[in-house]
C-alpha cells in the first residue's frame, strides 16, 4: 500500500510540475524536495540509536510498540504534504509539497522494512 502511495504521490508531482515555468525546473524540485525530506526524517528518527547504552537498557519496547511510534510522526508528513500539495493553487507549492510527501513515504517505507527484518 505504501508502494503504490509513493508511486502515485510521485506521478501527481510530474503531472503538476509540468504547469511549472522553465526557471524553476519541476523535477530537480520534486527530488529536492525528497532527498531533504528524507535526509531530515533519517537524522530525526536516528537519534534514537545514539542514546547512551544505559538509557537504552532501561527500557525496551517491544517491536509493535516501536512501530506504532515511528508511524505516528512518520505517518504525518506524507498526509499534509499530500494534503496541502495536492490542493494548493501555486502549482509551485503543490510540486513542493508533493515532493515533501515523497521523501516521507520514502522513509516510512525504509522503517517499515527495517524494522519487519529484524
Amino acid at each position: 500500500m505504501l508502494i503504490f502511495l509513493l508511486i502515485d504521490t510521485f506521478l501527481e508531482a510530474m503531472e503538476v510540475a509540468e504547469g511549472l515555468v522553465g526557471a524553476f525546473q519541476g523535477v530537480p524540485l520534486i527530488l529536492f524536495a525528497v532527498l531533504i525530506t528524507w535526509l531530515v526524517l533519517l537524522a530525526v528518527g536516528g537519534r534514537e540509536h545514539r542514546r547512551p547504552a544505559a538509557a537504552r537498557r532501561w527500557r525496551q519496547p517491544s517491536k509493535a510498540t516501536h512501530f506504532r511510534w515511528i508511524g505516528a510522526p512518520s505517518g504525518r508528513p506524507p498526509i499534509l504534504g499530500t494534503l496541502v500539495g495536492g490542493f494548493a493553487f501555486s502549482p509551485l507549492l503543490a510540486t513542493l509539497f508533493l515532493g515533501i510527501g515523497v521523501g516521507a513515504i520514502w522513509q516510512v517505507i525504509v522503517e517499515a522494512v527495517g524494522l519487519l527484518r529484524s
